[in-house]
This record gives C-alpha cells, structure tokens and sequence, in this order.
C-alpha cells in the first residue's frame, strides 16, 4: 500500500488548487485522485463549451422528478475531467457579495466573514485591465474583461443606456465595491480566459506543477470509500483500471469532489443519517444526518427576444453583460439575475431569427433539497434533488422577475431593436400563466452547493476548519461546505475557499509540528 501526507479526492476546481498549494513544501508528498481524464483540446475552447454538455467530460447527471417543475427531471452538468466544472463552465467571474460571508460567518461559520475572504481572492485574481485596489492583479488565475467598445456594439449601449434611465448603476465589473456591497446595477463579466483559449483550474494551478516529484495525479480514479478506525482516517480505497486499491494517509483525507459526489463518499464509508445507512446494509462509523441535506442551486429561466432585422451584432455564446436587480426594495441586497446575450433560433414558423435572450435566474432560492445514495454500489449515481421550484416563494420571485424584464424591453432606447417577445410570448399574460411557465421550463444554473453544510448546528457536516464533524483528519473542500449559495456565479468562491483551506490544512501540520 503506498502512502501519502495528503489524499485529495476530486481534481476539480477545488482539487487543483489544493494539490498545487500542499505540494509547494518538497517534503510533503501528495496524491490527487481524479474520476474523469486530462483537458481536452474541445474543453479549452471557449466557443465550445456549451458544446460539451452531455458529452464524455460530463458526468451527465440528472435529477430525481422535481415537483415545483412539474415532475421534470433535469440534468445537472458537472465536470469529469481534471480542472472539474471550471473546465466544463461558461467561464464567467464574479466576485461574491459581502453579505453572502456575513451571512455564512452568522450561521456559525466563524473566520469565513468578507475581510477573512478577500486577501485569497486577491490571491487567486490575476485581472487583465487595471481597476480598484480590491482586484488581485498577481493571482494565479487569469481573468479578461468581456467588456466591449459600445460604438461598434450598439445593442449594448441601448442595453446600457436602458439600464441607466431605469436607474441601475453600471459596472465595469462584477468585483466592483458598490456591487459587492449588494446594490444593483448592470455590469460587464470578467472569464478565465487567457490567449482565447479557457484557463480554469487545471491549467492555471495543476498544469505548472505537474512535474514535481511530491506530488501524484491519478485519472481515472473513482474512490470508492475512505478508510477509518477510532474516528480517524487511514487511507482511501479506489478503483483504478478495474482493480480496487487502497493508499494510506499519515496526515488528511481531503475531499473535494464537489456537491454531490463528496456527501455521495461519506456515505459510503459509513458517515450520515443512521436510517440512511442501515437502507444499503452500510455500517454506520460516524453519525452525521447533515450529510447529503441542505442540497440547493440557482434556478433559471429564459426568456426571448426577437431582434428587427436590420440589428447587426454577431452571435456569442460567451455572455458578456449581466443586470442584478432586487425582486422587492426590501430585499437587503440583489436577489435576480439577468443574464443577456445574442442569440438565434427557430421561431413559430420555423424561420431562424437573432435573438436578445435572457436568462433569470433567482440568486437566493428558500428551496432546499438532498442527495442520497441509490445503493452501497459506489459506482452507481446518487440520487439528486435539489427540490428547484419546491416552495411558492421561489416562483413568486422568478414570474415577478420575468415581469420586471418585460418592463425593461419596453423602455427605451432598447424597444426600438426589439421585435416582439418569442418566449414565454403572448400565451403567457399573467401572473399565474407565468408560474406555470416556469414550472414548465426552469433548469438549473450549475451553482450546486451545501450537501455538507459548514457551521456549529446539528445539522452541520463540517466546523469552521473545514475538518468533517467527529473525525480528526478528514476535511471536505469544494461548494458543498456552503451554508447558502453565494450571488453571482460560484467558481470564484470555490477557488477562494481552497485558497484558505489549504491556508488552515498547512497552519494545522505547523502546528502539530511544534506542539
């Protein structure tokens, strides 16, 4: 059985910067286990990644029936190659809110409010234009403004300048202080794009340290259950070219496998709700009924609209320009997204038309959900349900919000590039027509999170130190450990939570060694 420091168990966003940061002291040696394969020339494409759903580098998950979506099962795209999501995602960057920390450090996350944040952000930015002294500049990751000359462009001055009479502010980013703080306001996305090619975590933390000697990357590598004795980790067991292997641990077992894997491996090796285990003749090592609760996700809708036919402005499938809106005034900070980009499909007639097309999406959902195993095969999918829609408010706010858009098309100067409305369209007038709309259509927005909910409640996975409640060496590092899902788009908050968790991983081994 070989033996390892530290056993990183998912080479995903989170994964990759974990194995770059503990591999940096030579005399650590660390294995990173990975399911999926290498970066693909596809992945590194950024016109191509909404090509890639569905595909061999998904893990082409899909939902349990969701009633608030009138019993639709959805897929849930993630990533199955090194780099995870970050090399399957739209590549967009925004910082998260303060109030999405402060809110994280009341529920008990003590040390994760927004100042104990920033200085990783600041670590892993590394923006291509200069800005406010909050950017980071020197990060490992490169990020390039998708911002455009709006006198070449003219749908986006006409977006702009609608925005402005409306009364929303304008961003030259989604970093910016004031939106931070929570205002609304439109902006433009910065993307981890660098050379025109997608520059996600493999190739930003994992590609420059390939060749260290310390350090042992494993594809195709499914872990199929984590070793323990006393309630301590000893190693992991995994599958590897059809053969079960095991390696052993002296220091940590981390798991960064992502929001429905890294609960789907607990439960596994026996950790969870007692009822939950006893179902798959699975011993119970360690009783924990957070495990696999608390699963949510920003939930999207789309609406189109026809451009007249005189608009010139080419087809993107990178989105460059987003509106945060509050649903109601009383909402402490922005709670709507509206996503916007040029588009084409077929309309009623089956004639191809350039499209506005928005995607709403709800950046605080009340709905909640779980992932539970499907059997004690560790091979087999988990069951998802993120329960997307479950509770009325959730669709109250998301047909209000398709009735705010409708407002906005309407103003000008950007009603005079518009057609008409293609979807929802006119079958959908009301209120309630809208709300079975959404229940028709609605999907996920990829921004999964909170399975093994950080905090000090009974229903929390792991502590502050990110350390699994009741053991002594494993830890869970990716978007599971959200207590609530951030506003915006999570990759940037992942990042920072590896950031500091490998921060927390290496002042703990400090500490052990001088103690």
């Amino acid at each position: 059985m070989n033996t390892f420091d530290f056993i990183i168990v998912g080479g995903g966003t989170a994964g990759c910067v974990l194995a770059n940061r503990l591999s940096e002291k030579s005399d650590l040696s660390v294995l990173l286990l990975e399911v999926g394969g290498d970066v693909t020339p596809d992945s590194e494409d950024v016109q191509q990644w909404c090509n890639l759903i569905g595909t061999e580098i998904d893990w082409n998950y899909q939902t349990i029936e969701q009633l608030g979506l009138n019993n639709r099962k959805i897929k849930q795209p993630r990533g199955k190659l090194l780099g995870g999501t970050s090399s399957l995602n739209g590549m967009l960057y925004t910082r998260p809110l303060r109030h999405n920390f402060e809110e994280w450090a009341n529920q008990g996350a003590i040390g994760w409010d927004y100042e104990n944040i920033v200085p990783y952000l600041q670590k892993l930015e590394n923006f291509d234009e200069s800005g406010e002294p909050i950017l980071g500049h020197h990060g490992t990751l490169h990020l390039t403004t998708q911002k455009v000359n709006t006198e070449k462009h003219h749908i986006y001055k006409n977006i702009l300048e609608t925005c402005e009479h409306l009364g929303y502010p304008i961003y030259d980013n989604f970093s910016a202080s004031d939106f931070i703080e929570g205002s609304e306001g439109l902006g433009w996305f910065a993307a981890n794009i660098k050379e025109n090619k997608r520059y996600g975590a493999a190739q930003a933390y994992l590609e420059p340290v390939m060749n260290r000697s310390n350090l042992t990357v494993i594809t195709h590598a499914t872990a199929t259950r984590i070793l323990i004795e006393n309630d301590r980790a000893f190693g992991i067991e995994y599958m590897h070219q059809n053969q079960p292997i095991q390696a052993e641990v002296k220091r940590e077992v981390i798991l960064a496998a992502g929001s429905i894997e890294s609960p789907k491996l607990l439960l596994l090796s026996g950790i969870g709700a007692e009822d939950e285990l006893k179902k798959h003749q699975i011993p119970l090592k360690l009783l924990l009924p957070g495990v696999g609760q608390n699963f949510h996700d920003h939930v999207t809708v789309s609406s189109h609209f026809i451009l007249k036919s005189d608009v010139e402005e080419p087809l993107c499938n990178l989105c460059r320009v987003a509106l945060f809106a509050k649903s109601d005034l009383s909402m402490p900070v922005s709670d709507l997204e509206y996503l916007m980009m040029i588009t084409s499909q077929q309309d009623e007639s089956e004639q191809e038309v350039k499209l506005l097309t928005i995607h709403i999406s709800i950046q605080v959902p009340v709905s909640r959900g779980w992932i539970k195993l499907a059997s004690n095969d560790p091979l087999a999918d988990p069951l998802i349900h993120p329960n997307l829609l479950g509770e009325q408010a959730d669709r109250d706010r998301l047909v209000a919000a398709i009735q705010k858009i409708r407002q906005l098309i309407k103003t000008e100067p950007l009603a005079s590039l518009i057609e008409r409305e293609l979807t929802p369209g006119d079958k959908y007038p009301t209120d309630e027509d809208l709300d079975e709309f959404v229940r028709e259509q609605a999907q996920s927005q990829w921004h999964i999170c909170g399975s093994c909910k950080m905090g000090i409640d009974d229903m929390a996975v792991v502590n502050p130190e990110l350390i699994v409640r009741g053991l002594d060496n494993v830890r869970v590092v990716d978007s599971s450990i959200m207590p609530s899902v951030v506003t915006g788009h999570a990759q940037s908050s992942i990042f920072a939570i590896a950031e500091k968790a490998a921060d927390l991983i290496m002042a703990n081994l400090y500490q052990l060694q001088n103690s």
